[in-house]
């Protein structure tokens, strides 16, 4: 949603304050949420969502 309509702010957090008060979720979880969604899409560097299961999943095998 903040990816959506930030054109609509001066900033993408005023997108975030705005819309995090709307949906009743702390503006700082909402900012955790668009940064992920940001690395998913490939907008921003960082492992992906599925990048960090897969790393979970192979530490756990390695400690077995």
């Amino acid at each position: 949603m903040v990816l959506d309509h930030q054109h609509e702010y001066r900033s993408q957090w005023k997108a975030i304050e705005s819309i995090a008060e709307k949906l009743n979720v702390h503006r700082e979880t909402l900012r955790l949420w668009v940064r992920r969604a940001e690395v998913d899409a490939g907008q921003r560097p960082g492992l992906t969502t599925d990048e960090r299961a897969r790393m979970k999943e192979l530490d756990r095998q390695s400690k077995r």
